[in-house]
């Protein structure tokens, strides 16, 4: 198998950065997700009660980092968990919290001279985008930013009973979603609490 070192002492598969490649060029995770979350929370807003969201759950079922983002703007005084049905969606997230600009650049460095014999692929690779956009993630992510979100490296129905939110948003999870699922995730909603999924 082979494996990327990076400068921080962390190993990622191909998987990874094919991962954050797709991510990029589909643009689906900011267009998708900007348009539910701007829908959610103007819904939210306008609500009677007008209650401060306090805790928020994501859950993912194909990347995270965008959704969590977004609310972290948007909700300075919430904490944010967040969470996916993929190991390897955390994985990049933890990765993205602790390699800084030169950790992403290393990286996509040395993914592109192992697959330098897929001449389609390294094409893809030569985009002047996405190294900076992954270079941004990873300082929006790196600390002391985001320090109000918390990423659980579990499955979503391993969240403590004990656990409540306000809002739990569900990106990109469509197909992990059956009603033992929805209910589960339900469980874990304070009165008054919304589930959004998209």
């Amino acid at each position: 198998m082979i494996l990327i070192e990076t400068p921080t002492g962390q190993s990622l598969r191909p998987t990874h950065l094919l991962l954050m490649l797709y991510r990029y060029l589909s643009g689906a995770y900011q267009l998708g997700d900007v348009a539910a979350l701007n829908y959610i929370k103007g819904y939210l807003d306008g609500r009677a009660s007008g209650k401060a969201l306090e805790r928020v759950l994501t859950v993912s079922g194909h990347g995270i980092g965008e959704p969590e983002i977004w609310l972290s703007d948007r909700l300075p005084g919430a904490v944010i968990d967040t969470v996916s049905f993929r190991l390897v969606d955390t994985q990049l997230l933890q990765f993205l919290r602790t390699a800084g600009r030169h950790g992403v650049a290393a990286a996509f460095a040395r993914f592109r001279e192992a697959v330098g014999y897929l001449p389609a692929l390294t094409r893809l690779l030569d985009d002047d985008g996405l190294v900076p956009y992954w270079e941004r993630q990873a300082e929006e992510w790196s600390p002391p930013c985001r320090t109000h979100v918390n990423v659980y490296s579990d499955l979503p129905l391993r969240i403590p009973e004990s656990r409540r939110y306000d809002l739990i948003y569900v990106s990109h999870g469509l197909r992990y979603l059956d009603l033992d699922v929805i209910e589960k995730l339900r469980q874990h909603l304070r009165p008054d609490a919304w589930l959004a999924a998209d």
